[in-house]
């Protein structure tokens, strides 16, 4: 990461109110040089490394402006493929907690190298696939926030992601700006998992052109 990237880094994380110390700004050069290398042998992503921060950091911390990740919230990342959004919101958020889940044993053994390097205590990688794992006790019912990003439709990813959500949880998923319709053809099957959409947020990329939806989905009490 160049000086100018850091320096954006810093800027758009302050602007969802977190602030990043020399430390986390040096657990994203670490993270972002290891993605680079190995995206090299591994395909990992799509983004060039000149878009790290823009696609992928900022992207990935954009669920900090609708959602607090206070300290001892689990979160839990379905199909978190290169660590996105699991590894920045891990290192921008020392007191959470978060597992990363992915059904590719070669991506999370990735994780791990960046897990060690980067010295992250509070994440911990899970191999599985979610439909699988969603039953088990030691992750039915077991998480506060349940993220994914650019991972299935929203009736698809509810089935996935609904039983590992606790009482009070969420799901916060990452979409693009032009989801009506699938927003739509969701709420029948939502509401038949006993979940519903309770909130739409559109915003940017901080210092880009580029927009986000975030959908958040709750459990019918």
């Amino acid at each position: 990461m160049t000086s100018k990237d850091i320096d954006k880094l810093k800027k758009g994380a302050s602007a969802f109110d977190i602030s990043l110390d020399s430390r986390q700004i040096k657990a994203f050069e670490t993270y972002a040089e290891m993605l680079e290398t190995k995206n090299q042998v591994m395909n990992l992503t799509r983004v060039k490394p000149a878009d790290y921060v823009d696609l992928h950091f900022l992207d990935s911390l954009s669920s900090a402006s609708v959602q607090a990740f206070k300290p001892g919230i689990k979160v839990l990342d379905v199909g978190t493929g290169a660590g996105l959004p699991g590894i920045p919101l891990a290192i921008a958020f020392p007191g959470i907690e978060v597992t990363l889940l992915d059904a590719t044993a070669k991506k999370l053994r990735f994780l791990d190298e960046v897990i060690e390097a980067v010295l992250l205590k509070n994440v911990r990688t899970v191999h599985g696939r979610a439909e699988e794992l969603q039953s088990l006790p030691a992750h039915s019912r077991k998480y506060d926030i349940i993220t994914a990003r650019a991972l299935a439709n929203i009736q698809t990813l509810a089935g996935w992601t609904l039983p590992f959500m606790n009482r009070n949880g969420i799901v916060i998923a990452y979409k693009s700006v032009e989801i009506d319709e699938e927003i739509k053809a969701s709420k029948t099957e939502l509401h038949g998992l006993r979940g519903k959409i309770v909130g739409e947020t559109r915003l940017r990329i901080p210092g880009t052109d580029i927009e986000r939806r975030l959908i958040t989905i709750a459990r019918i009490k």
